[in-house]
């Protein structure tokens, strides 16, 4: 909480060219959209999702932007929807202000 998830994909948005006053959190919308010059950029929040997909009101298909960026916070909480490319980008509190690690996903051989 407060690692600058939003801060991160703010400034990636504004580094595409986009207005960075349209980003904000995505706690209580779940998922906000983003218009890019191709496709859009999602900003998914998956904290609160799981109750929400025992009711079945949320798919994958709603967070994952197939014409552009998915920008995925807590995508840890649900493993078996990792996409197949992108990166891991982990955000943390340091003793003097943040760090942050990128790494690529790694696919599974499925076999």
């Amino acid at each position: 909480m407060g690692s600058g998830k939003t801060f991160f994909t703010t400034h990636v948005y504004e580094a595409l060219g986009e207005n960075p006053r349209l980003v904000s959190s995505p706690s209580y919308s779940l998922v906000n959209e983003y218009p890019l010059a191709e496709g859009a950029m999602l900003h998914v929040d998956l904290y609160r999702l799981e109750g929400m997909l025992e009711e079945d009101d949320v798919s994958q298909e709603q967070w994952m932007a197939p014409d552009g960026l998915s920008f995925i916070e807590w995508a840890g909480r649900f493993p078996e929807w990792q996409p197949e490319k992108g990166f891991h980008v982990r955000l943390c509190h340091l003793e003097k202000g943040r760090g942050v690690t990128i790494s690529p996903l790694m696919s599974q051989e499925k076999g």
